[in-house]
């Protein structure tokens, strides 16, 4: 118990300790939507369905952690989402 009490006391330890847990904190998980596996076309989405907007638009757009604004990256999907809606009406958006 002697060693970690030490190391409790050390201010090396502990900014070590806070810098590793920013860290995991702050890293990025990145998108994992059928657009982004690479499938080239296997098991085609038929056009104007739920699948084609899954798998050739992209069903989500995603924001940096503890922001408001969107990432460059889903700025493009968003604007493809919003085409596509609008080319198919029988669908309806849900923003959660």
């Amino acid at each position: 118990m002697g060693r970690i009490a030490a190391l409790t006391r050390n201010p090396v330890m502990i900014a070590l300790v806070a810098m590793l847990a920013i860290a995991g904190c702050a890293s990025k998980k990145t998108p994992n939507n059928a657009a982004d596996l690479g499938l080239n076309g296997a098991g085609a989405a038929t056009p104007g369905s739920a699948q084609d907007f899954t798998v050739n638009i992209g069903d989500r757009i995603f924001f940096d952690t503890d922001s408001t604004s969107i990432r460059a990256d889903a700025q493009t999907t968003l604007s493809r989402q919003a085409q596509w809606l609008n080319q198919c009406k029988q669908y309806v958006l849900v923003v959660e």
